[in-house]
């Protein structure tokens, strides 16, 4: 299953010009930004001394090993990967940089960082880095649920103001992965009107939260949809985040779960993104049970509950991701015993609020079950209800498989048979074929097929 590295290989030889860069390179070239560049760009790389992408490489690469051991979780192996390939691919030999800037204040908790790419035609690709792996960028994260204007948009709205002043005249892409993409759209409605429709191409977001119920209805976001492609993977959590009214282009990932957040693991296919058509159940389980409990609560309460929990991870000794996975067995000890010091009644307001995420969860996920197995006895009744031969006594369980709804999901044949109880009077046909009663109980199908779905999965 093709990845970043399969498709640059594929097209490493292949000149990048305005007329097939994709969303894929867009993709690749938005990951770089996530890389430590603070060692190798200063202010004097603005946009008339931007450094070529290749020397970025050779200077970062003196020092990769040693950026990987400080931030594991930013620098990572494969985006290092990624950056060698790229740095070395002709098709790439020709896109700079410039205006890297690079924002971080525990005080006002406030994480920021943006880059801008020179690409061949003269367009550009501000792009907005997601979070890194300090507690101060995951706190600021999890404001956007209750604040409006926190630290990082203002800084988005500050950073691309710059970039068409300074760059009078050259079109312009937006992009960003997790909150970059919150910080892209961001950006993109503090644009002129005029800008947007002479300078502005596409605004790529990248499994990215959406904006407040109120931004979703302002007029300077009207104008920006149309510019706006939105792409999020099939167990999407985090691009279901806030509001969105723009139908998302649906890719399939070679991980599962909340992995798929991670853009190195999505599949590729010719020049695009492989595209699937709908998100997973647990993706809209989750979904649906934030968006629940966010409603239940003031922005002092949500406030409140999250201040207590960086509190603790913090008074335990972390600053970073990192200081938590490194012996996480160890950490939890550590926060145990400084959970037992702090204030009971925080404490128990704080248990309060989540064993209430706990509590909407269970009850959406048991929700879904139910529909899920009534939608399942209500189609296999109506697929035998309007079986057109109803005169024989069995049918081929290849055209059952063929004919029934998506949400049966009856896959793979010879494991299905192997497994199907003697009660549903299947019957081998020359040891290939396989023919299943129509006078089947109904109900004990419709369990059976539940069953084998969710052990399937």
């Amino acid at each position: 299953m093709a990845t970043l590295f399969h498709y640059i290989d594929q097209v490493k030889e292949i000149e990048l010009t305005p007329n097939n860069l994709n969303e894929v390179d867009i993709l690749i070239i938005n990951e770089l930004t996530y890389l430590p560049f603070d060692l190798y760009l200063s202010p004097k790389n603005n946009y008339q001394n931007p450094k070529m992408l290749y020397d970025l490489f050779k200077e970062y690469q003196l020092n990769s090993k040693l950026h990987h051991i400080e931030n594991a979780i930013l620098a990572t192996e494969k985006r290092y990967k990624l950056f060698e390939k790229v740095a070395e691919a002709p098709r790439y030999r020709d896109i700079s940089v410039f205006n890297f800037v690079n924002h971080f204040s525990e005080k006002n908790n406030k994480q920021f960082c943006a880059l801008t790419y020179r690409l061949p035609g003269n367009q550009l690709l501000v792009s907005y880095r997601g979070t890194d792996d300090t507690l101060v960028g995951w706190k600021e994260d999890f404001k956007l649920a209750y604040e409006e204007d926190i630290p990082s948009q203002l800084e988005a709205k500050k950073y691309i103001s710059s970039i068409i002043k300074d760059v009078a005249e050259d079109a312009f892409m937006i992009s960003g992965h997790s909150k970059g993409g919150n910080l892209a759209l961001i950006a993109g409605l503090s644009l002129p009107t005029d800008v947007i429709e002479t300078r502005l191409l596409h605004l790529y977001l990248f499994d990215s939260p959406g904006l407040t119920a109120t931004q979703i209805h302002l007029p300077e976001y009207q104008a920006l949809k149309p510019y706006i492609y939105r792409y999020i993977p099939e167990d999407s959590v985090v691009g279901k985040m806030m509001f969105h009214d723009i139908k998302p282009i649906i890719v399939k990932s070679n991980h599962i779960s909340v992995f798929q957040h991670d853009i190195m693991h999505w599949r590729i296919q010719d020049t695009q993104i492989e595209r699937t058509t709908q998100t997973t159940d647990a993706s809209n389980i989750i979904d649906r049970t934030l968006k629940q409990w966010c409603n239940q609560y003031s922005a002092t309460e949500l406030a409140t509950f999250f201040d207590f929990g960086f509190q603790l991870l913090e008074l335990a000794g972390a600053k970073t991701l990192n200081d938590i996975s490194k012996d996480l067995l160890d950490f939890i000890k550590k926060v145990n015993l400084v959970k037992a010091d702090i204030d009971n009644e925080k404490k128990e307001q704080f248990m309060t609020i989540g064993n209430q995420l706990l509590a909407i969860w269970k009850e959406n996920y048991h929700q879904h079950q139910k529909e899920k197995i009534h939608s399942i006895r209500t189609d296999v009744s109506d697929f035998f209800e309007n079986l057109s031969d109803k005169t024989r006594d069995t049918f081929n369980l290849d055209q059952i498989s063929e004919k029934l709804p998506q949400s049966l999901k009856l896959t793979n044949l010879e494991q299905l048979t192997d497994k199907l109880p003697s009660k549903l009077s299947l019957n081998p046909v020359d040891g290939i074929s396989h023919r299943i009663s129509s006078k089947l109980n109904i109900d004990v199908f419709a369990d059976w097929l539940e069953n084998f779905n969710q052990n399937k999965h």
